[in-house]
């Protein structure tokens, strides 16, 4: 910790310096360590270009008849990554059961290497509402 003349200064984890009135420290220190935790421990899913044409993330549940993607896997969270062009746009992290509660709600379709892939195409938008209302309601 630093002391100036106004302020008092704070490190983060990357040795970054915030003064006190631009961040609540201990707040924002226990979602970096989420962030940092997620990255570790997350299932991590990449879109390429077709997202921005369609607006749609495709959910794998199934492929060559096992179940595989948001069916198989036994991390808490989930990230979607979008890129375009090869960069990287954006992504977001959600809870893999708000996940699971609502991806059937997309469109079916067959998908991935001999089309042996099962997946749904969710509206990027619907899928934001769906988990957020969700989260919520909860309470």
């Amino acid at each position: 910790m630093t002391h100036t003349k106004d302020t008092t200064v704070e490190a983060n984890n990357r040795g970054k310096k915030f003064s006190k009135f631009d961040l609540d420290l201990k707040f924002g220190e226990k979602w970096e360590d989420f962030t940092a935790n997620a990255l570790r421990t997350a299932e991590v899913k990449t879109e390429k270009d077709m997202w921005k044409r369609t607006g749609n993330i495709c959910i794998e549940y199934q492929s060559y008849g096992k179940p595989s993607g948001i069916e198989a896997t036994e991390s808490d969270l989930w990230i979607h990554n979008l890129t375009h062009k090869g960069e990287f746009i954006m992504g977001f992290i959600l809870p893999t059961d708000k996940l699971k509660k609502v991806y059937k709600e997309g469109r079916k379709v067959s998908g991935g290497d001999n089309n042996a892939s099962s997946i749904y195409l969710l509206k990027i938008e619907e899928l934001i509402s769906k988990i957020t209302e969700e989260k919520t309601n909860e309470g």
